[in-house]
Protein backbone atom coordinates (compact mmCIF):
# COMPACT_ATOMS: atom_id res chain seq x y z
CA UNK A 1 0.00 0.00 0.00
CA UNK A 2 1.15 3.54 -0.72
CA UNK A 3 -0.31 7.03 -1.07
CA UNK A 4 0.28 9.88 -3.49
CA UNK A 5 -0.16 13.49 -2.34
CA UNK A 6 0.04 16.74 -4.32
CA UNK A 7 0.82 20.06 -2.65
CA UNK A 8 -0.88 23.37 -3.55
CA UNK A 9 1.92 24.41 -5.92
CA UNK A 10 4.31 27.34 -5.80
CA UNK A 11 1.65 30.09 -6.18
CA UNK A 12 -1.15 29.16 -3.76
CA UNK A 13 -3.51 31.63 -2.19
CA UNK A 14 -5.71 30.46 0.70
CA UNK A 15 -5.31 26.82 -0.38
CA UNK A 16 -6.17 27.56 -4.02
CA UNK A 17 -3.75 26.43 -6.73
CA UNK A 18 -2.77 29.14 -9.20
CA UNK A 19 -0.60 29.34 -12.28
CA UNK A 20 1.35 32.58 -12.60
CA UNK A 21 2.64 34.76 -15.41
CA UNK A 22 5.82 36.02 -13.79
CA UNK A 23 4.02 36.90 -10.56
CA UNK A 24 1.95 39.55 -12.39
CA UNK A 25 -1.19 37.63 -13.33
CA UNK A 26 -2.71 34.47 -11.87
CA UNK A 27 -5.24 31.88 -13.02
CA UNK A 28 -6.93 29.59 -10.48
CA UNK A 29 -6.97 25.90 -11.31
CA UNK A 30 -7.45 22.59 -9.57
CA UNK A 31 -6.16 19.01 -9.83
CA UNK A 32 -8.40 15.98 -9.32
CA UNK A 33 -8.19 12.22 -8.80
CA UNK A 34 -11.16 11.35 -11.03
CA UNK A 35 -12.38 12.13 -14.56
CA UNK A 36 -15.56 13.72 -13.16
CA UNK A 37 -13.30 16.21 -11.37
CA UNK A 38 -15.16 15.78 -8.10
CA UNK A 39 -12.33 14.55 -5.82
CA UNK A 40 -9.61 17.15 -5.23
CA UNK A 41 -6.07 15.82 -5.15
CA UNK A 42 -4.18 17.30 -2.24
CA UNK A 43 -2.34 16.30 0.90
CA UNK A 44 -3.39 14.39 4.02
CA UNK A 45 -7.00 13.23 3.65
CA UNK A 46 -7.00 14.45 0.02
CA UNK A 47 -4.13 12.14 -0.98
CA UNK A 48 -4.88 9.05 -3.04
CA UNK A 49 -4.40 5.63 -1.42
CA UNK A 50 -3.20 2.94 -3.83
CA UNK A 51 -1.96 -0.64 -3.79
CA UNK A 52 1.21 -1.62 -5.62
CA UNK A 53 1.21 -4.59 -7.97
CA UNK A 54 4.90 -4.89 -8.80
CA UNK A 55 4.17 -3.69 -12.35
CA UNK A 56 4.24 -0.20 -13.83
CA UNK A 57 1.13 1.68 -12.70
CA UNK A 58 0.10 4.72 -14.75
CA UNK A 59 -1.22 7.62 -12.70
CA UNK A 60 -3.61 10.10 -14.31
CA UNK A 61 -4.07 13.59 -12.88
CA UNK A 62 -7.10 15.53 -14.11
CA UNK A 63 -7.04 19.31 -14.21
CA UNK A 64 -9.50 22.17 -14.61
CA UNK A 65 -9.21 25.95 -14.87
CA UNK A 66 -11.89 27.29 -12.54
CA UNK A 67 -14.80 29.25 -13.98
CA UNK A 68 -15.72 32.82 -13.10
CA UNK A 69 -12.30 34.41 -13.51
CA UNK A 70 -11.34 37.53 -15.40
CA UNK A 71 -9.70 36.72 -18.73
CA UNK A 72 -5.96 36.90 -18.05
CA UNK A 73 -3.32 38.60 -20.17
CA UNK A 74 -1.77 36.42 -22.86
CA UNK A 75 1.49 34.73 -21.98
CA UNK A 76 3.06 31.67 -20.42
CA UNK A 77 1.58 30.67 -17.07
CA UNK A 78 3.50 28.25 -14.86
CA UNK A 79 3.24 26.45 -11.56
CA UNK A 80 5.24 23.70 -9.86
CA UNK A 81 3.33 21.07 -7.89
CA UNK A 82 5.25 18.68 -5.64
CA UNK A 83 4.18 15.03 -5.57
CA UNK A 84 4.94 13.01 -2.44
CA UNK A 85 4.79 9.21 -2.53
CA UNK A 86 4.62 7.51 0.88
CA UNK A 87 4.61 3.86 1.82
Amino acid sequence: AYSVALDDGSNPQAGQRRVSRGGLDFVNYELYQDAARSVRWGEGPQSQALTGTGAIQPLTIYGRVLAGQTTPAAGNYLDTVRMTISW
